[in-house]
């Protein structure tokens, strides 16, 4: 005999690995798994459910962003447009003649000619030495179906500019 564990058990190798798998060294006893309970194998779902919201997070996201900048890009159209048109008021009013309304549209209309037009203007009013333009723009959004606004949003914006009288 040889070994330890033949040693004690006093008899055969086959009598000494049967005496080892009994004890409590036992692997095969230890891995035993415990019956399965109800709950088990539902991962699935979870992980289903942890990546549909996440991905309905990112089209939130991305729909907020786009209105966003929907708003910022048309205020800053808007604002350049208040600003050209004040500009030229200021020099047809440095040569004497005072700017009719007709001519404040040709104006307009000349400076949107060179920029995308992002909006339309919905009034355009002049007291005194401030010009007050409101545009409005329809922004389509990405995802917007999923959200239940499949034509887009309107955006208004107010911009106003003074005119600076030369002297």
């Amino acid at each position: 005999m040889r070994g330890p564990a033949a040693a004690h058990a006093g008899g055969t190798r086959r009598e000494a690995a049967r005496h080892d798998s009994e004890g409590p060294g036992n692997r095969a006893a230890a891995t035993r798994r415990p019956a399965r309970s109800h709950d088990d194998g539902s991962l699935t779902p979870l992980v289903l459910l942890c990546t549909l919201l996440a991905l309905l997070l990112i089209a939130g996201a991305t729909t907020a962003s786009s209105a966003f900048l929907a708003q910022r890009n048309l205020q800053a159209w808007c604002d350049s447009a208040a600003l050209a048109l004040a500009s030229d008021v200021a020099t047809i009013s440095a040569y004497g003649a005072e700017p009719t309304p007709d001519q404040l549209a040709a104006e307009l209309r000349t400076y949107l000619g060179g920029i995308q037009n992002e909006g339309a203007i919905t009034r355009l009013s002049v007291q005194n030495d401030q010009i007050t333009l409101i545009c409005t723009h329809t922004a389509v959004l990405p995802f917007g179906r999923l959200f239940g606004i499949p034509d887009g949003i309107e955006r208004v914006v107010m911009s106003s500019a003074r005119v600076r009288w030369s002297t």
